[in-house]
């Protein structure tokens, strides 16, 4: 098939012809999920058996390659790998929800291919922001927040005495700033970019891996547009008959709000998810999750992006439309405008406020029992037998 020369390009192409999961592209279709909702693309491919046509594709490795050979066929890829489609100048990464095989008149066959936003990956873990500071014994995917902080401050390690351990198995304490309402956001952001997100991966007892993991390709699958997997463990499968393949991914929510230290996450642990939704939610953020394949000297990370955007702020009313009506070769449009309900600011409240005061004659602390009909503060008595109670006066 000739490369398409018709005009307008916004419509006809030309593109080149594209190989994806090692089938030619017929077409897709894109959507973009905000806050709860994914952001996914579906794909239509079928082989094509003629050679001779230059076919582009991108390797393992995200490598651009061309071909003439005739398509390889459907390399029947491992859901919940990470995949890369570009055609043109329209690229979308993510992780492959599904796959399907269909036979008809339309083809013989044709594969679809959806691909979703890694959402699904963050779902998978779970932070830990109080209760527990030890390690978390090499599982996949738990975080351990709280412990990593806590070991960041005085030296605490732990001493048996007599049989009975004292101190704390972080080695340390005091690091989170923990109090009855939680850790401050600021140092649980602070922990998590270190945990999940270092360029040289920082591994320790609360984050084994340094990174989020999640199913790899199988060598044998991977290549036209499918991402290498980073790593394998065969116990994954002896124990669980999962993927041995692993990816492991950057999370980067730099654009996540740096705020007083007065506001805090409250636990014991969380999902990443479920974090993201509560800061944007409080904040008055929307959002939503890409996933950006980066190459840097030579190694491709996988950074799972978290974008937000204020509510606060209004956006231009106009500015779909006016795309729509300035682009070339739109056959129908349909615009319009609905109010939205979502929260744009949040009253937070705080701990309950302790006051103490002191007469200066005595030097004792007194309890307050309130006010008596003339406004006058109630005094307080002590004895040993009753405590304290209110000092009455009797007319």
């Amino acid at each position: 098939m000739a490369k398409n020369s018709c005009s307008p390009s916004g419509i006809y192409g030309g593109f080149e012809q594209t190989l994806f999961c090692g089938c030619s592209v017929l077409d897709f279709a894109a959507n973009v999920g905000w806050n709860d909702q994914s952001s996914s693309i579906t794909v239509n491919i079928a082989q094509d058996t003629c050679s001779g046509n230059l076919r582009t594709y991108w390797d393992e490795t995200l490598t651009e390659q061309t071909t003439t050979d005739p398509d390889p066929g459907f390399i029947y890829p491992d859901v919940g790998s990470p995949a890369y489609f570009r055609i043109a100048d329209f690229e979308y990464c993510g992780i492959i929800q599904s796959w399907t095989e269909k036979k008809g008149s339309n083809g013989n066959p044709v594969f679809s291919v959806k691909l979703t936003d890694p959402r699904i990956i963050l779902d998978s873990v779970q932070i830990v922001v109080d209760d527990y500071v030890s390690g978390v014994n090499n599982l996949y995917n738990l975080i351990n927040v709280y412990g990593y902080l806590e070991a960041t401050d005085l030296d605490c390690p732990p001493i048996t005495v007599g049989g009975v351990e004292f101190g704390s198995p972080a080695g340390g304490f005091g690091g989170s700033s923990i109090n009855s309402r939680g850790i401050p956001w600021n140092n649980i952001k602070g922990a998590l970019n270190i945990l999940t997100s270092a360029q040289t991966k920082v591994t320790n007892q609360w984050s084994p891996y340094g990174r989020v993991l999640y199913i790899g390709a199988n060598p044998s699958k991977d290549s036209y547009g499918v991402i290498a997997a980073d790593s394998s463990n065969a116990a994954l499968t002896s124990l669980y008959g999962a993927s041995p393949y692993i990816a492991e991914y950057i999370v980067d929510i730099s654009e996540l709000p740096t705020i007083s230290d007065d506001y805090r996450i409250s636990g014991p642990n969380l999902s990443f998810t479920d974090l993201i939704k509560k800061v944007c939610n409080d904040f008055g953020l929307d959002y939503y999750i890409e996933l950006l394949p980066v190459n840097y000297s030579g190694t491709l990370y996988k950074v799972i992006k978290v974008r937000t955007v204020s509510r606060r702020s209004q956006p231009s009313l106009n500015a779909i439309s006016t795309f729509v009506n300035n682009a070339t070769g739109v056959i129908n449009n349909t615009v319009g405008r609905e109010i939205r309900n979502e929260a744009t600011s949040v009253f937070l409240v705080g701990g309950k406020e302790h006051k103490l005061y002191q007469t200066p004659s005595t030097g004792l602390i007194y309890p307050y029992f309130g006010i008596d009909y003339t406004g006058s503060m109630i005094r307080a008595q002590y004895n040993a037998t009753s405590g304290w109670t209110p000092a009455l006066d009797m007319e």
